[in-house]
C-alpha cells in the first residue's frame, strides 16, 4: 500500500482502484480535493516522526513535584487572601492615589504590590494543573513582570519635572526586577533540565519572595511606620548635629 497521501487524479465515474488486491470501500472512486493534500505529499514516516517529537517534548516538560503540591495549594490561597486585603488597603489610601497632586511613586507601589501577588497566584495555580509545564509558566509570568517594571519607570520618568524625587523613591523596583530575573532564569533552567527538581524548588522560593515584596509595598501604601537600621542611624547623626549647633558657643 503506498505511503503517500497524494492519489492520482482520475475521472469520478471510474471504479475504485485496487490497492494490493483490495477494492476500495466505495463503488465509485472520488479522489480527495487538491486543497486537502499536503504540498509535496506527507508520508507515513513523516507523520510518525512528528508524533514521536511531540511525545518527547510532552514527556520532557517539567511538572510540579509531588512534594510541592501542598505548598502551591497553600500559596494560592494566601495570594488570594492578600489580594483581597490589598484592595482594602487601596480603598483606605484612595485619596492619596487619586488626588491631582498624588505622588506617582505611591501609585507604582500599589501596582507593584498587586503585580507581586498576581505573580505568586498565577505560578501557584498553574503549578496545580496536572502535566502543566512549570518552567514555561514561570518564564512567561516573569516576562510580564519585566513589562510592568518598564512601564513603571516610564511613568516615573514622565513626571520627573513636576515630581523630581519620585524616581529616587522607586528604588524598590530593583528588588522586584531581581526577583523576576531569577524567576526567568530558573524557568529557563527548568525547561532545559526538565527532570531536575531543584529549579522547581527555587521557583517556589521566589513565590515566597513575591509575598514579602507585596506585603512590604502594601505597608508603605497605607503609610505604615518604617523603622530601619539605616533610617535610625541617620536620625541619630542628625540629632547629634543639632545638639552641636544648639550647644554653648
Amino acid at each position: 500500500m503506498p505511503t503517500d497521501w497524494t492519489i492520482p487524479r482520475v475521472p469520478p465515474s471510474m471504479p475504485a482502484p485496487k490497492l494490493n488486491g483490495m477494492v476500495g470501500w466505495s463503488s465509485t472512486y472520488r479522489p480527495l480535493p487538491h486543497a486537502w493534500r499536503p504540498a509535496g505529499g506527507l508520508t507515513t514516516a513523516m507523520i510518525c516522526r512528528f508524533t514521536k517529537c511531540v511525545r518527547c517534548v510532552s514527556n520532557d516538560a517539567i511538572v510540579t513535584p509531588a512534594d510541592l503540591h501542598s505548598f502551591f495549594a497553600a500559596s494560592a490561597s494566601v495570594a488570594g487572601a492578600l489580594i483581597g486585603l490589598l484592595f482594602v488597603a487601596i480603598s483606605v489610601a484612595h485619596e492619596r492615589l487619586t488626588a491631582d497632586n498624588a505622588a506617582q511613586a505611591h501609585r507604582v507601589r500599589a501596582s507593584a504590590a498587586l503585580t507581586a501577588f498576581i505573580n505568586a497566584l498565577t505560578v501557584s495555580l498553574f503549578a496545580l494543573i496536572p502535566e502543566e509545564d512549570l518552567g514555561w509558566v514561570a518564564l512567561v509570568v516573569a516576562v510580564l513582570g519585566f513589562l510592568f517594571i518598564a512601564a513603571s519607570l516610564l511613568s516615573l520618568r514622565r513626571v520627573r519635572r513636576s515630581q523630581p524625587g519620585e524616581l529616587r523613591d522607586a528604588l524598590f523596583l530593583i528588588g522586584l526586577a531581581i526577583t523576576f530575573g531569577l524567576q526567568a532564569l530558573y524557568g529557563l533552567l527548568a525547561i532545559k533540565h526538565p527532570h531536575s527538581s531543584n529549579d522547581a524548588d527555587m521557583i517556589a522560593t521566589l513565590v515566597i519572595v513575591c509575598f514579602l515584596i507585596g506585603i512590604a509595598r502594601s505597608w508603605e501604601l497605607i503609610g505604615g511606620p518604617s523603622i530601619g537600621m539605616r533610617s535610625e542611624l541617620r536620625a541619630i547623626v542628625r540629632a547629634h548635629g543639632q545638639e552641636g549647633h544648639d550647644g554653648p558657643a
